[in-house]
């Protein structure tokens, strides 16, 4: 656009494989981003309930040896809350993606929770499924 004369101070990336985020997650997002003044992007994210780094696995020649290289059993309930991105939302200032050429970054980067059950994208049939079964039983609640 800037061939146009047209200038923009942010860029936001919506994958069409996210169909589960809706309007309100959007304005959500931006608002938080510019609450917060420090950032120059947000990501959405969404909590690791399924599987935390301290419990996963390596296998070689069947045997399980610990990803983590620890043999400490931690509980659940006194492991940090991870985050991972979760693909539908990215929202960045123009000047520092251009500079930076991504939407992450330590030092500027906020992360935007989004409920679990929104977190699901259409990467495979079965995801294709899952989601339209999420999105018709959504819209019975909204309906009833």
């Amino acid at each position: 656009m800037e061939g146009k004369c047209k200038f923009y101070d942010y860029i936001l990336l919506l994958e069409p494989t996210s169909p589960l985020r809706d309007f309100n997650d959007i304005n959500n997002s931006i608002e938080f981003f510019i609450s917060n003044k420090n950032a120059k992007s947000c990501v959405s994210v969404v909590k690791s309930e399924l599987s935390h780094p301290s419990f996963l696995f390596e296998m070689n020649n069947e045997l399980l040896k610990s990803y983590n290289d620890s043999n400490n059993v931690v509980r659940r309930q006194d492991l940090n809350d991870l985050y991972y991105p979760e693909g539908s939302i990215y929202l960045c200032s123009v000047s520092e993606y251009k500079k930076t050429k991504t939407f992450y970054n330590d030092n500027f980067t906020v992360g935007f929770e989004i409920p679990y059950w929104k977190s699901f994208e259409i990467d495979t049939i079965e995801d294709f499924f899952i989601i339209e079964s999420l999105m018709k039983n959504e819209i019975n609640k909204k309906l009833n």
